[in-house]
């Protein structure tokens, strides 16, 4: 059986500040690498769909501040938190495009 793979790399640049039980920290910025590695076993994947897919997920944090977006109300914006985030929505994407993994 033939294995494909494909790396697509990306980057996400937003600022955010993290909330504390005495106040909101100092505004600052991040720049997170992205790397996803996607392996199909069988058949033919459109990797070019997959990272348009991917790419709409990432640039929707890009040049944010996070605080202000409706996924970081409730949630603090902590690196951790932005990373599980990410991750989340970048593995359910790559869940229904049928490949199997992401690294990081």
């Amino acid at each position: 059986m033939k294995q494909r793979s494909y790396k697509i790399k990306s980057y996400v640049n937003a600022s955010h500040a993290v909330r504390w039980e005495s106040g909101t920290g100092k505004k600052h910025n991040h720049t997170w690498k992205i790397v996803c590695e996607l392996h199909v076993f069988e058949g033919m994947v459109s990797f070019f769909e997959i990272e348009k897919s991917l790419n709409k997920a990432i640039n929707a944090l890009s040049g944010q501040y996070l605080n202000d977006l409706p996924e970081f109300q409730v949630i603090n914006p902590t690196v951790e938190n932005v990373t599980e985030y990410l991750f989340n929505e970048i593995d359910s994407i790559l869940r229904q495009k049928q490949c199997c993994s992401v690294t990081n």
